[in-house]
């Protein structure tokens, strides 16, 4: 027996027992010393006192009768029938405790004192044995905690005493059976909009009994109260209400398929519960974000992008800012795996001249004694088993953070390195396709990494697509597998123990020690949340030195860096080479082209810029108008930097296309109608102005870039030209216009890459 079986499930329950007075006393003592555990110990003590039937108030703490109280919640703490937790964290709880009362002592100073053996939990549990036997059956099922999970195993809590305490237990087990058996269908059921309806229904007992499930226009009104609770819920948090309404649409469809149709509440006369009529939410309104000096900004990608931009901006974010981000992402994650396999060629190096340590008589002064390679050479032999069994003799004076860096055991961080080099590759793969990724199967047969006649497949799903589409097959390259190998090999120690252990976790990919050395598990996605980004000085000190930017500038830039945003900057970053939206939804692993795709990612004024700039230029046709010049425009213009070629390029290359030629017969519009029509084919058609001297500038400007020593510190307006010289190149080529291909052909007699080598690079890193 086991009272409370997941420490997790305390944030669901109220002070009931405890009076309000005494739980205001013990959480602000509690407070002073347990670093954030307060509520945590005292709700356990509350479970005490309800399940051996305790009544506590202000007065009682004075009286000598509180002394065996004290006496009985230590004596629970003896073993794991109150806590499911281990020796040491029962152990910390009884400390905790113990300080409670020394705080308690100071306001109340009759509180009755413990004697210097009573303190601990093992003397007192005499005091708790004899109370075991007469527990209330139903308090202690009321402190198991509620649990529910999916086909994927991840365990959540639901609230579930909140309407045991207003509905009664009967109703409330019912409750909790059919929604329980309900969720083990679905792969990762979401819960929060049950567990507001379970709050709802805790506060509204009068007006909402459990009878109301039983008739059809009762549970009609009362889901008609829940959603106008729901709604005003999410309008006072400040909740997307589109998203709200999806969510709400989601969690009707639950209480349909876990209550309404197997029978257990009734069907409301018009058939279904009442629900909101859901609808999409355009791109352009999503993943928004108000900054600190109250700029608006796009954040969906790694980089942030404002929605306000000139046309300049647009180009210094599209042509370098999201490819530079991409880029110092993808050179930190290799970095980090190549760090840690040193680290694992080191460890086997040092095995190879070590002793295993079989024989320990005594405590082991330090390291240096132990020696790293016998400290090895343990570890390949005897495991990681062996070294925790006798760490207070082998380890006792070598941190056990140190000993984690010697055996080279991998940490999420580690893993996270080799998500984003595969979601940077392949953007179809989601952060649901790393969880709970498997690499052997329930028989033990090797499956989510399989050699085939190409290459190898990495083999996964994603959740959202469902069934049979849900599975992904991903052809690696084989630099990309050599990177899955190494994160096999590097788990391989570990998912041994958890393989001798019979554990299920021993057959993902991604294995850790959560603590250390401590006994492997699965660990969960790794994320670095903006509030513990002082947890992760590392990986700061580690993106600062790759990408020369300051502290403060990568401690954003890291907190936006995830599996997610690398997945749409990647994207973004084929639209950037392709000019396909098509193109970009087939490598996201979309099944099908949706047209606010893009402005999902990208704000409005970038999309403008391709749209207006871009796209129409080369997409719609090109007006191409022959100016003859001067081959030797560079010679004699000597341009000082990047941001006068710019400025002549744009007016002598780009123009608006003239009267003389949009309208050559000098024909009046007869109306509005007409001046429209010619207005939208206006629009698809940009004038291009060729000369030898124009073409020799942008030919001289491509053959720097293309030659250029450091590519990454390559200015944003020189990468664009050479882009756009590419264009205009193909279309002059794929043309009949013998003028057109003689200008061509005369500049790249003239080219100088030479002129334009001192242009091309950004002035700034």
């Amino acid at each position: 027996m086991t009272v409370i079986k997941h420490m997790q499930s305390l944030v669901n329950y109220r002070f009931s027992v405890i009076p309000p007075d005494v739980v205001d006393l013990m959480q602000r003592c509690a407070a002073i010393n347990a670093a954030g555990k307060a509520t945590h110990l005292v709700k356990v003590f509350e479970a005490y006192c309800q399940v051996t039937g305790t009544v506590i108030t202000y007065l009682s703490l004075s009286s000598p009768s509180f002394l065996n109280v004290m006496k009985g919640f230590l004596g629970s703490l003896a073993d794991q029938s109150l806590l499911v937790l281990n020796g040491t964290s029962r152990q910390r709880y009884a400390r905790g405790f113990v300080m409670l009362l020394d705080e308690m002592r100071k306001e109340i100073p009759l509180l009755p004192s413990l004697s210097r053996m009573e303190v601990y939990p093992r003397y007192n549990q005499h005091v708790w044995e004899q109370e075991k036997q007469h527990l209330d059956a139903k308090s202690v099922r009321y402190w198991n905690g509620w649990p529910v999970q999916g086909r994927k195993e991840a365990i959540s809590f639901i609230p579930i005493n909140l309407i045991w305490n207003s509905h009664g237990e009967e109703f409330a087990e019912e409750i909790y059976k059919n929604y329980r058996q309900n969720a083990q269908k679905h792969l990762a059921p979401a819960h929060s909009d049950f567990n507001l309806f379970l709050l709802f229904l805790s506060q509204n007992a009068e007006r909402w009994p459990s009878t109301s499930f039983q008739h059809p226009m009762q549970i009609k009104n009362l889901f008609i109260d829940y959603l106008l609770f729901n709604f005003k819920q999410a309008l006072e948090v400040g909740t997307d209400i589109a998203n709200r309404t999806r969510s709400y649409a989601k969690f009707i469809h639950t209480i349909d398929e876990a209550f309404i149709q197997s029978g257990i509440w009734t069907r409301p006369f018009a058939g279904e519960l009442p629900r909101p009529t859901s609808a999409s939410t355009p791109g352009s309104h999503t993943n928004l974000r108000t900054t600190a000096d109250g700029t608006i900004v796009k954040d969906k990608l790694i980089t942030s992008v404002p929605l306000q931009l000139t046309d300049s901006e647009a180009i210094e974010i599209i042509f370098k800012r999201i490819l530079e981000d991409n880029q110092i992402v993808v050179k930190w994650a290799e970095k980090r795996l190549f760090s840690i396999r040193k680290k694992q060629i080191n460890r086997d190096q040092l095995s190879l001249t070590g002793t295993p340590i079989t024989k320990i008589s005594r405590r082991l002064a330090s390291i240096n004694e132990v020696g790293e390679n016998n400290l090895c050479a343990t570890f390949k032999k005897f495991g990681l088993a062996y070294l925790r069994e006798h760490a207070n003799k082998i380890l006792w004076q070598t941190t056990k953070d140190d000993a984690a860096k010697l055996f080279a055991l991998p940490k999420p961080s580690d893993f996270f390195a080799l998500q984003l080099l595969l979601t940077y590759h392949h953007p179809c793969l989601t952060e649901s396709f790393f969880d709970n990724l498997e690499l052997y199967d329930k028989r033990g047969n090797l499956s989510g990494f399989l050699k085939t006649d190409s290459g190898y497949q990495l083999i996964g799903y994603k959740d959202r697509k469902g069934g049979k589409l849900s599975e992904q097959k991903i052809d690696l390259t084989p630099r990309q597998a050599v990177w899955v190998r190494r994160v096999i090999s590097l788990t391989e120690p570990l998912r041994e123990e958890l393989r001798n252990a019979d554990d299920n976790a021993w057959r993902y990919l991604f294995i850790h020690c959560q603590r250390a050395i401590c006994y492997p598990k699965k660990p969960k996605i790794f994320k670095i949340k903006p509030s513990m980004i002082d947890r992760h000085q590392q990986i700061i000190d580690e993106f600062s030195t790759i990408s020369g930017r300051d502290e403060n500038t990568i401690r954003e830039f890291i907190s936006r860096v995830s599996v997610t945003s690398l997945r749409a900057s990647s994207g973004v970053e084929v639209y950037l080479k392709t000019n396909s939206v098509e193109t970009m939804a087939k490598a996201i692993g979309h099944t099908g082209y949706n047209s606010s795709l893009l402005s999902s990612y990208l704000p409005e004024p970038i999309l403008a810029f391709f749209q207006t700039r871009w796209i129409r230029i080369f997409q719609r046709g090109i007006i191409c108008e022959a100016m003859k010049d001067s081959p030797r425009l560079l010679e004699v213009a000597r341009f000082q930097n990047m941001e006068e070629l710019h400025e002549f390029l744009k007016h002598h290359a780009l123009r608006e296309i003239p009267d003389h030629i949009r309208n050559p017969e000098h024909m009046k519009m007869a109306d509005s109608k007409q001046r429209d029509i010619q207005h939208i084919d206006q629009a698809d058609r940009v004038l291009i102005s060729i000369d030898s001297g124009v073409l020799t500038a942008l030919l001289s400007l491509k053959e720097a870039v293309c030659s250029a020593s450091t590519p990454s510190k390559l200015c944003s307006k020189a990468i664009y030209w050479s882009n756009f010289t590419d264009l205009v190149v193909r279309e002059i080529e794929d043309g009949y216009n013998s003028d057109l291909q003689d200008h061509l052909h005369i500049a790249r007699k003239h080219v100088s890459a030479s002129h334009m080598e001192n242009l091309i690079y950004a002035s700034t890193p």
